[in-house]
């Protein structure tokens, strides 16, 4: 996609590195994942640039919003569509965090 080719992902990561502390941000870098994870040419890049581990962290950091944990849900799961992405999602313990995202926070 345009974003992803004009550095969107980069910038996402970046600041989602920058302002952990912030739910608000993370949140939005999620939500901005998830939308340019919509192609294959993206999903790959965002796993191979520390993306599954910036989503989890967040979630993690952020485990008491339900605005952090949803996005960063539909952000997992539009990466999970790459077959070769879904190993490394389940090694660094995503189907975990979403089903503790989904006790968490079931309204």
């Amino acid at each position: 996609s345009k974003i992803g080719l004009a550095g969107g992902i980069a910038v996402a990561l970046g600041s989602m590195a920058t302002f952990r502390d912030s739910p608000i941000l993370q949140k939005e870098a999620c939500g901005a994942l998830q939308n340019i994870a919509g192609t294959p040419e993206n999903q790959l890049d965002i796993a191979t640039s520390g993306g599954i581990g910036e989503i989890l962290s967040a979630m993690q950091r952020h485990s008491d919003s339900a605005c952090v944990q949803e996005a960063a849900c539909g952000a997992l799961g539009n990466l999970a569509v790459d077959d070769g992405n879904q190993a490394g999602l389940v090694s660094a313990g995503g189907i975990e965090a979403v089903v503790a995202a989904m006790r968490a926070h079931v309204t």
